[in-house]
């Protein structure tokens, strides 16, 4: 899916509060496969939660 086609479905369904539904068949004639938008969409409801930073393996010091 192209870059344009992806803000625009984070637009409609973010900003613009658009059902899913509605943004499936509007783009229909553009030929955005209609599990695409529904994984993008899936992807906005569910974000990935960040994942912990590690941090760099840091060498002990021997104590005297």
């Amino acid at each position: 899916m192209k870059a344009a086609f992806r803000r625009i479905i984070t637009d409609w369904y973010q900003r613009k509060h658009e059902p899913v539904d509605t943004i499936i068949h509007a783009l229909e004639p553009y030929g955005v496969p209609e599990q695409e938008i529904r994984d993008l969409i899936h992807q906005l409801d569910h974000p990935t939660p960040p994942q912990p930073k590690h941090p760099e393996f840091i060498e002990p010091t021997l104590f005297d």
